[in-house]
């Protein structure tokens, strides 16, 4: 496990390169004790087989990005994120396509330079390997989708 300084970017970093959002990362090699791992699968565990209402699942925080990992295997992971207006992840790549389903209100996605509003109801697929980030012109929900094949 990786301990990054992850104060502005959420939980994202575990699937994307070195070009990460993050800030200040610092890289600390550390084994969760088994009862933190169990604790965090039992939290995982209770969400499955409910009904989920995702916008109900985080709240906005002011002046921060705010997530919860709904989902993790090893194929993918299903983040829920809040970003309060004026916040965002700086311009970053990952390995594998990234899905943003947005919850409630719009976000500016840039990729490969090219930018996009995305509405609630709305979702934009991020190919593997193209530079890509993420503004809050105001706040916004989203659902980050990560399936890693």
């Amino acid at each position: 496990m990786i301990i990054e300084d992850k104060s502005r970017c959420g939980e994202m970093a575990d699937a994307h390169d070195s070009k990460s959002c993050w800030s200040n990362p610092v890289s600390v090699q550390v084994r969760p004790p088994a009862s933190i791992q169990n604790f965090m699968e039992s939290k995982l565990n209770e969400l499955k087989g409910k009904n989920l209402k995702l916008d109900e699942m985080i709240n906005y925080q002011e002046g921060s990005v705010v997530s919860r990992e709904i989902l993790k295997l090893p194929t993918g992971t299903l983040t829920v994120f809040a970003f309060d207006a004026g916040q965002g992840l700086s311009e970053h790549t990952a390995p594998f396509d990234a899905t943003v389903y947005i919850i409630d209100g719009e976000a500016e996605i840039k990729i490969d330079n090219e930018i996009h509003i995305v509405k609630t109801g709305e979702l934009v697929i991020m190919p593997a390997g193209k530079p890509h980030s993420l503004k809050a012109g105001q706040k916004f929900k989203m659902l980050l989708i990560m399936i890693r094949s």
